[in-house]
């Protein structure tokens, strides 16, 4: 799964909107009216500058303050501003493990499990630096205004390339395209593009793409059973997961055997270290990575690592 998003500042540019097929009057003789005016071309042009101004004010309003960007998954904070919610819970998450700075007055309530107690008592807005409190509400209003602004196509520029770029994966995903469930899957993984590290989400979108024969899906199925991500751990049933991707020609399945094999990641007995095993899937895996590069250097890397070892072992023989 995949690393981390880079912010733009959104500064929208002008739109393809101006109305002055419009502005021609029904009079169109040569020399009828004596008014004096601006030229025609002169009103369609202020126009469009009136409409980009409007445009940009828009696309300025529903930034996040934190990511300068428009959200992928906006949410209304305590303070009544609208973030980008992986931004404003990282922004959450630092005020919450921060220190302490009321002299430890620890005599407030105890019980802190509503979240809302001592432990958020250094949170405060990003906005305005008054203090508020942790709990975000799914902007979707917000978040339909941003889809028809941009489907609008009055936002030709590069700051909604990152958005547009989500909304069509995740529509795609939603719509049923077991490819896009699993990128989506892998973005809410790795907490990337925008989106909230989850991997409950990022499980239940791979499981989607794993059901409908996706073979890197079963085969990231299989991982996150394993290591218990988004889901209750179950060794055993992440390796048939796993047995199956690989049978069916998913390079991450047979890479994913390989490093448990070498691994020796034996608890529930299913992956006994064996070098002979881990060679034999490592071989499936390298080269068929296609332009998955990071797959490709996991698996290449691993390969060092088993010849290293195999080596040592001869030297020690």
């Amino acid at each position: 799964m995949a690393p981390t998003h880079k912010k733009r500042k959104a500064d929208g540019e002008e739109g393809n909107t101006g109305r002055g097929g419009d502005e021609q009057g029904s009079g169109s003789g040569s020399g009828s009216g004596s008014e004096s005016g601006p030229p025609r071309n002169g009103g369609i042009e202020c126009e469009h500058k009136r409409q980009k101004k409007a445009i940009d004010a828009i696309v300025k309003e529903y930034s996040c303050p934190l990511s300068l960007e428009l959200p992928v998954e906006p949410v209304t904070a305590e303070d009544g501003r609208v973030y980008n919610r992986a931004d404003i819970s990282r922004h959450i998450e630092n005020a919450k493990n921060g220190d302490n700075d009321d002299g430890g007055n620890d005599d407030d309530d105890d019980d802190d499990d509503d979240g809302n107690g001592d432990e958020y008592k250094n949170l405060r807005s990003p906005v305005t630096n008054e203090k508020m409190g942790p709990k975000l509400v799914p902007a979707i209003q917000v978040q339909n205004m941003i889809r028809a602004l941009v489907e609008s196509k009055a936002v030709d520029d590069a700051s909604i390339e990152h958005w547009r770029k989500v909304d069509t994966v995740r529509n795609k995903a939603i719509n049923g395209d077991p490819v896009s469930m699993a990128i989506l899957s892998g973005w809410f993984f790795d907490g990337d593009n925008g989106l909230f590290e989850d991997y409950e989400m990022s499980y239940s979108w791979v499981k989607k793409a794993a059901d409908l024969e996706n073979s890197r899906a079963k085969a990231d199925v299989g991982y996150m059973l394993y290591n218990g991500n988004g889901v209750e751990r179950n060794p055993t049933e992440a390796a048939l997961y796993l047995g199956m991707a690989a049978a069916m020609g998913a390079p991450n399945g047979a890479y994913y055997l390989a490093r448990f094999y070498f691994e020796g990641r034996d608890d529930v007995g299913c992956f006994a270290k064996d070098n002979g095993k881990a060679r034999y899937w490592l071989i499936k895996a390298l080269g068929n990575f296609g332009d998955d590069a990071k797959g490709q250097k996991l698996a290449e890397d691993l390969k060092k690592l088993l010849d290293k070892e195999e080596n040592n072992n001869e030297n020690d023989s």
